[in-house]
């Protein structure tokens, strides 16, 4: 992938993503900043015709929240506020959920975990006599819930600037999960 910004006028600028199967990362950060607008850049388009895709979306001019405090720029404080508004949303996106849809969720990630070619038979015999049945067991007996997530909610994907509005990047893998 390679990455560019795009100055259309004067404060205006786009984010482009040039790479293979930009579709997906589209769909998923669409998906991520309809539920989440106002901590997230909005996608604009990507082009499907070719081998390579361009991905555009807003650019937000920000550093990365730990280079942002690891330079002083930011305080003990500000970091706190800014990671507990990210959990206040989050939390505030939860929706009770079942056992049963639960379930479905677990065995579609079981099923993806071994189609990966990496497993060998061994591997896979592994998995599902005593990782799959340990993680069964250890499931807690309270309610289900579904909740969002960025899929890769790491410091470098938490941008501030000198406002200290934020907004959260890199939603490619971003869904709805128990």
């Amino acid at each position: 992938k390679r990455f560019y910004k795009l100055k259309l006028r004067e404060s205006d600028a786009v984010h482009l993503t040039l790479g293979k199967d930009l579709k997906n990362v589209f769909n998923k950060t669409r998906s991520f900043y309809d539920v989440c607008p106002e901590y997230s850049c909005k996608p604009l388009f990507v082009n499907n015709e070719q081998t390579l895709n361009l991905f555009g979306q807003d650019f937000f001019e920000g550093t990365s929240i730990d280079k942002k405090y690891s330079s002083n720029k930011i305080s003990d404080q500000d970091v706190s506020e800014i990671i507990s508004t990210i959990q206040k949303k989050f939390n505030s996106l939860e929706v009770q959920s079942t056992h049963g849809a639960f379930t479905k969720e677990f065995e579609a990630f079981k099923e993806t975990i071994l189609k990966n070619d990496s497993f060998h038979l061994l591997d896979q015999d592994f998995l599902n006599n005593y990782v799959f049945p340990k993680l069964e067991y250890s499931l807690p007996d309270q309610p289900f819930t579904v909740r969002w997530s960025p899929g890769d909610l790491a410091a470098r994907n938490i941008l501030i600037d000198d406002e200290l509005d934020f907004r959260i990047i890199d939603c490619e893998v971003a869904h709805k999960t128990h």
